[in-house]
């Protein structure tokens, strides 16, 4: 990205990459939980998978914007 970004671009960016942050981390955590035995692996698996791919949404729509579609 070696174009300027105009506000609105710059704090929708801002947002997203403070969503993905937050998104990994629960993913992480779900992965963690996923190894103990107080909680069910499944349901923790499937936590993580579903965090992982909002997380990959995430990516695809600020390669989006950093591209400038």
């Amino acid at each position: 990205m070696n174009k300027e970004l105009d506000p609105e671009t710059a704090e929708e960016l801002h947002e997203l990459y403070a969503e993905l942050h937050l998104t990994c981390g629960r993913a992480a955590a779900a992965l963690r939980l996923s190894g103990n035995w107080d909680a069910p692996m499944d349901e923790m698996l499937e936590r993580y998978h579903q965090e992982e791919a909002r997380a990959e949404a995430i990516w695809q729509r600020i390669n989006k914007l950093r591209s400038g579609a």
